[in-house]
């Protein structure tokens, strides 16, 4: 996924004021509809007509509506896109889809989260090189500034008007970037391959500022609202300013004892930080430096990012041994790093509501109860190969609790969501 912000606005972890995001960078985009010249529109599971039932079979991933209807959770919009979906992004509550054109060699289609309609679709020339990433100006300028989505292709970085689809701006970087694009007011941030972390001004496209690390960046960054944070495969995470980059009194770098590979989240005043030194970290920016709150060791290098709700983070490691990767999933007391349970088989982190956290196994999608880690129960995923799970920003609004999004081969996308 891409850089992550949590703020749920439960849980006594999210009770402090905190940095927030700038602006409320992430928040949930507006569903605005621009030209829809994708595939074919959605069947609404809530609508009787004949557009609910008509073709259903034809399609490849099917899920059993009673059993999901056993587990509390319904069907909620059901999608055939033009083709197999080979990339499949989530951000801002909305899908981004790359799948081969007709007359293109792909097309980036972006699907509306709520409603599963199409919005509009962009000509690629190949695939994506990291996530793209949306962003939404501060209410007080989104009657003049549309939602932007940013995106690498061939290291070169084009942003998008996210409400049409129409672009905005291409720039062909002088770097090899190799993590997702995050966006602020002014500037798009990126890390790269040659330890550099770059800030691009969105007006000039020229690089505003770099900072050096002393080795690969390619986990995207968190924005704050003074601060953006980043990690770096040199053991370290760094807090520099969204203008200026390092300015003393105000910049920080906090190492850890191995390398960071996935990105920093934000959570209310907190910073999550996991690090293949085992260990999961969480942090305050108190100006020139970096408080430890605490860190707690999993047992196994941590090789996603921090998943945050409500007064648990979440976080899975990956042991590698002589019968191959063992992964786990942890749940952590967010407020003094005391372990809650743990559950083994567990690949990722998808979504939660109040009772539910929501993973993938190999044995599908599984429902552990975030009190106890007691399993509930596993739904076989029927025929569809990708899922995705609920968008960072997501965690601040209860309508998008549990939401998954599950694609099969032919590139049929299915919403599914909590019965409440």
């Amino acid at each position: 996924m891409q850089a992550t912000r949590f703020n749920s606005g439960r849980g006594l972890c999210a009770r402090r004021p905190g940095r927030g995001v700038l602006g409320l960078c992430a928040i949930l985009l507006a569903a605005s509809v621009g030209c829809n010249n994708g595939g074919p529109g959605p069947q609404l599971r809530d609508d009787p007509g004949p557009a609910a039932s008509s073709g259903s079979s034809a399609m490849v991933g099917s899920l059993d509506e009673a059993r999901l209807e056993q587990l509390g959770f319904r069907s909620l919009w059901k999608t055939p896109t033009g083709g197999a979906i080979v990339q499949s992004y989530i951000s801002g509550g909305n899908l981004y889809l790359v799948r081969p054109g007709a007359d293109h060699p792909y097309i980036l289609e972006k699907l509306d989260g709520v409603t599963g309609l199409t919005l509009w679709t962009y000509a690629l020339q190949g695939t994506l090189d990291s996530a793209p990433t949306a962003y939404s100006y501060p209410a007080e300028l989104q009657g003049v500034k549309s939602p932007e989505l940013f995106f690498v292709i061939d290291d070169e970085l084009v942003g998008l008007d996210d409400a049409n689809g129409s672009k905005n701006f291409s720039v062909r970087l002088s770097f090899p970037a190799s993590t997702a694009p995050v966006a602020d007011l002014e500037h798009v941030f990126l890390g790269s391959l040659n330890r550099r972390f770059y800030a691009i001004d969105k007006e000039s496209r020229l690089e505003s500022w770099s900072y050096i690390t002393e080795d690969s960046i390619t986990a995207a960054p968190a924005v704050g609202d003074a601060n953006v944070y980043f990690a770096s495969e040199d053991h370290t995470v760094y807090g520099v300013t969204r203008g200026g980059g390092y300015v003393p009194g105000r910049s920080w770098r906090y190492e850890t004892n191995s390398m960071i590979t996935a990105s920093p989240v934000l959570y209310g005043d907190r910073i999550f930080v996991s690090s293949h030194d085992y260990k999961v970290y969480c942090l305050e920016d108190t100006g020139p430096e970096a408080y430890t709150r605490w860190s707690y060791p999993c047992g196994a290098p941590v090789v996603t990012a921090p998943f945050p709700f409500g007064d648990s983070v979440f976080v899975v490691t990956r042991a590698m041994g002589d019968g191959g990767a063992s992964w786990s999933l942890h749940a952590i007391n967010c407020i003094y790093g005391r372990l809650q349970w743990e559950a083994p088989g567990v690949s990722e982190v998808l979504a939660a509501d109040g009772v539910h956290v929501y993973a993938r196994s190999n044995e599908g999608v599984q429902a552990y109860r975030i009190d106890n880690g007691q399993l509930d129960w596993t739904l076989d995923l029927g025929g569809y190969d990708q899922v995705l799970g609920q968008d960072a920003e997501q965690g601040r609004n209860t309508a998008w609790w549990g939401r998954m999004f599950l694609i099969d081969d032919s590139g049929v996308v299915e919403a599914i969501v909590p019965n409440r």
